[in-house]
């Protein structure tokens, strides 16, 4: 059964501000030795926070500087990595990866990449690092999609992962959003674990567009949690995660090998397991 959420503004123009907390810093571009030295130390600030202060930067960047030193397909140093972009408004949005995001991004994607590895899948699989619409882009977490789609489909993922540290929960589906709205992500399916960074529990939620009301459904939520008399008891519910065949590869399967990725709940708690560790939860 689908979750329908609150209709957001979806439409092109949207600005990535909206979702972003009022925490946040803001600079004004100043060239690439100004850009790193100012990222690290909100980096440093932010890791020695205690409090749910924001993963990310703003930097105020005109449209040409953002194309020259972040855009340009021919740039090399993956130093200059960042999270989303609008060149109507002059924005360029940061977000700062920490350990256990990093970890999440790994473990996720290398479940999900197993499974397709074991259908023989591997090489019909493309990554995705950069989406682009209109005055707007976003860099995914991970996103994937079949190397060969159908005529009728923009060049896009279908599948995207999003992982959250301290953004909010409106963030979190603002990003579903744009990764599913046929107008700009135009995925098929958006997942966004969220970390807590306070206590040893993830929230899977996972989105899917639906066209007759013009906004996301969550279709599944998985909450991963320890705990218990020993404080070690690692709890799932809502488990498996499902990432249906049809909706990756955009075609029915073909073999008796080929079915729909499913993360079983014994899976998930290794993930949580890994996650926790980085974390020291």
């Amino acid at each position: 059964m689908t979750e329908s959420r609150s209709n957001p503004e979806h439409h092109v123009g949207r600005s990535f501000l909206r979702d972003i907390p009022l925490s946040t810093k803001r600079y004004r571009y100043q060239g690439k030795e100004h850009f790193l030295r100012t990222r690290d130390l909100e980096f440093d600030r932010f890791q020695r926070s205690k409090h749910d202060t924001s993963q990310y930067i703003l930097f105020d960047i005109d449209a040409d500087t953002l194309k020259r030193d972040f855009l340009d397909p021919d740039i090399e140093d993956n130093s200059f990595t960042f999270d989303s972009f609008n060149t109507e408004e002059n924005l360029l949005i940061i977000k700062m990866q920490t350990q256990e995001h990093a970890q999440a991004i790994e473990e996720f994607g290398y479940t999900i990449m197993r499974q397709l590895d074991d259908m023989g899948l591997r090489d019909v699989i493309q990554k995705f690092t950069k989406v682009e619409a209109y005055s707007q882009g976003k860099v995914p977490d991970h996103g994937w999609g079949p190397r060969r789609l159908n005529s009728d489909r923009r060049h896009r993922p279908t599948i995207v992962l999003e992982v959250g540290v301290s953004e909010s929960q409106p963030k979190l589906e603002a990003d579903a959003t744009f990764w599913l709205d046929p107008a700009r992500g135009n995925a098929n399916i958006a997942l966004t674990p969220k970390l807590n960074r306070k206590k040893a529990q993830i929230t899977l939620d996972r989105y899917e567009w639906d066209t007759a009301n013009g906004e996301i459904n969550r279709v599944q939520r998985i909450q991963m949690t320890k705990g218990g008399k020993t404080k070690r008891k690692i709890t799932v519910s809502n488990a498996p995660l499902i990432i249906p065949f049809e909706q990756f590869l955009e075609r029915p399967t073909s073999s008796p090998v080929e079915k729909d990725i499913i993360i079983k709940e014994s899976e998930l708690r290794t993930i949580a397991r890994s996650i926790w560790e980085v974390q020291r939860k």
